[in-house]
C-alpha cells in the first residue's frame, strides 16, 4: 500500500481503539505523536470501519473501495440530473469513463483520502444541480456542508466547489450572472456560519485546524517540492483522460453513421463539468508539491464531461444494439466487465499483501516474538523508511525509535547489518529476508 494510505490507516486504527481523539490524532510514539498532517475527519469515518468490523489489515482498503462505490453512485445521480429522459439510461457511460481514469482503481487500494473527499465533492455537485429544480437554498446548504465536510477530509482541495455556480453561469448559461453571484456570496456565508458553529461547538477544532494551517498547507505551498515543473499537474490530468480519450474514439467510430444531433443543452453541460474539472485542477499549479491522486475528487466531473459529448453516438449504438437483442446483450455484458474488472483489481489489491509483501512478511515473523505495544530501536535510516512505522504500528502498536543511548528490550536492523549499539544484544533466530531482529542480553550501564 501507498505510504500515506498506510500511515492513515494507522491513525485511524488508533482512534478506534481510543489511542488519540479526533481533534488530536494519534501515529506512534516516535513519529507524530501529534498528527496535524491532514483533516481528521476521513480519518475518523474510517476508525468507524475498524470499531465496526475489527482489526483485519484489509478493512482500510474494504473501506476505500466503499467510497468508490458510493461516488460511483453521485455520479449516476449527477447523470440524471442534466441528461435528457432518452438518455437517463446511459448513465453507465460516465461510470465506465470514470472507472477507466486509471488513478480511480489505485486510490480504492491505497486508502488514500482523496476517496473520502470524493464523496463530498461529487454530492456537493449534485446538491448544486438539484438546486436548479426548486428548494435552492436547502440545496445551497447542502452544499454548503458538503465543502466543510470535504475541508475536514482533506483541508483546501474541495475549494473548487465555490466555482460551481460560476462555471453553470460561464460556461453552460444555465443560470445568469446575478443568481451565480448571489449563490457564491450565500454558499461562502453558509460555509462560514457552520465553520463558527463548530469552532463553538467543538473549540479544539480551531486549535487543530490552525495548527495544520501552519504544518501542512503554508510548510507545502513554501517549502515541499516534488516536481520540477508546476504545470506538471496538466500533464497528468491528460494522461489519466487517455483511456476516456481511447473509448471516445471507439464510440464516435462505431456510431456516428447513426448518430443523432446532441440533445438540447448537453454539449452546455459537457462544458460546465469540464469547467468544474478543471477549476479542481488548476489551482494545483500554485505548488510544486504535487501529486497525481490529488486530481481524484475532480475524476467524476471529466468522466461526466467526456460522457456527455459521447451521448448521441453512445445512443445510436444502443439503439442499433437493441435491434439486434443478442448483440446489445453483447454490448452490455461488455461494459459491465470492464466496470466490474476496474471493481476487480481493486478487490484483488485490497485482499493481498501488494508491492511489499515480503517486507511484510519479514514484518509479521518479526512481531510474532515481540511485545504488543513495544519501543524498539532501529538505526537512524531504517527510522528514516517512513512507511515501515505504519506496518509495525498498523499491526502490533510497535514504535521505532533512532535515539542515541537508547537500549530497549528489542532492536531491529537491515538483514546482515550490526551497528555499534548492537554491543549490548543478540541476534534472535528467524527466517527473514530484510531485517534481523536482536534481543538485549547485557545491561548498558554494566558496559
Amino acid at each position: 500500500m501507498f505510504l500515506d494510505g498506510i500511515w492513515y490507516a494507522v491513525v485511524s486504527h488508533n482512534m478506534a481503539e481510543g489511542l488519540g481523539t479526533f481533534w488530536k490524532p494519534y501515529m506512534t510514539a516516535s513519529m507524530y505523536a501529534e498528527f496535524y498532517e491532514h483533516p481528521p475527519l476521513a480519518l475518523g469515518l474510517q476508525s468507524l470501519a475498524f470499531k465496526v468490523f475489527g482489526d483485519s489489515r484489509f478493512i482500510e482498503r474494504w473501506y476505500s473501495l466503499l467510497t468508490c462505490i458510493l461516488t460511483a453512485g453521485l455520479i449516476r445521480m449527477i447523470w440524471r440530473e442534466i441528461s435528457d429522459y432518452a438518455h437517463k439510461s446511459l448513465a453507465w457511460l460516465p461510470i465506465l469513463c470514470w472507472v477507466l481514469m486509471p488513478l480511480v482503481t489505485w486510490s480504492a487500494a491505497n486508502n488514500i483520502l482523496e476517496n473520502t473527499l470524493m464523496i463530498f465533492t461529487a454530492a456537493g455537485g449534485w446538491f448544486f444541480l438539484r438546486g436548479l429544480k426548486g428548494h435552492r437554498w436547502v440545496h445551497l446548504a447542502g452544499a454548503a456542508l458538503c465543502f466543510v465536510l470535504g475541508f475536514l477530509s482533506k483541508g483546501p482541495f474541495v475549494g473548487f466547489l465555490l466555482a460551481v455556480p460560476g462555471c453553470m453561469w460561464l460556461l453552460g448559461g444555465k443560470i445568469s450572472f446575478q443568481r451565480a453571484f448571489v449563490d457564491t456570496l450565500a454558499l461562502m456565508g453558509m460555509i462560514g456560519a457552520m465553520f463558527g458553529l463548530l469552532f463553538l461547538i467543538q473549540p479544539q477544532s480551531w486549535t487543530f485546524l490552525n495548527e495544520y494551517f501552519h504544518v501542512q498547507v503554508v510548510n507545502s505551498l513554501q517549502n515541499v517540492q516534488t516536481v520540477d515543473n508546476r504545470f506538471n499537474i496538466l500533464y497528468k490530468i491528460l494522461h489519466e483522460c487517455y483511456p476516456i480519450i481511447g473509448l471516445g474514439v471507439a464510440i464516435w467510430l462505431l456510431g456516428r453513421k447513426s448518430a443523432d444531433d446532441y440533445p438540447e443543452g448537453s454539449l452546455k453541460w459537457a462544458w460546465v463539468m469540464l469547467g468544474i474539472g478543471l477549476a479542481g485542477t488548476l489551482p494545483i499549479i500554485i505548488s510544486m508539491k504535487q501529486r497525481g491522486f490529488y486530481l481524484v475528487p475532480t475524476f467524476p466531473f471529466f468522466a461526466i464531461s467526456a460522457s456527455l459529448i459521447m451521448v448521441p453516438y453512445a445512443a445510436a449504438i444502443v439503439k442499433w444494439l437493441s435491434l439486434r437483442k443478442l448483440g446489445l446483450r453483447i454490448f452490455q455484458a461488455i461494459s459491465v466487465a470492464m466496470i466490474l474488472t476496474g471493481i476487480g483489481i481493486s478487490i484483488h489489491a485490497a485482499g493481498d499483501y501488494g508491492r511489499d509483501k515480503d517486507r511484510l512478511r519479514n514484518i509479521d515473523t518479526i512481531l510474532e516474538v515481540l511485545p504488543y505495544e513495544t519501543i524498539v530501536r532501529v538505526p537512524k535510516w531504517l527510522y528514516q523508511t517512513n512507511d515501515i512505522h505504519g506496518y509495525f504500528h498498523r499491526y502490533d502498536r510497535v514504535s521505532l525509535s533512532p535515539e542515541e543511548g537508547f537500549y530497549p528490550e528489542y532492536a531491529i536492523v537491515g538483514k546482515g547489518n550490526r551497528p555499534e549499539f548492537l554491543r549490548f544484544y543478540d541476534r534472535v533466530e528467524l527466517e527473514t529476508t530484510h531485517y534481523d531482529l536482536w534481543k538485549r542480553q547485557r545491561e548498558p550501564m554494566k558496559e
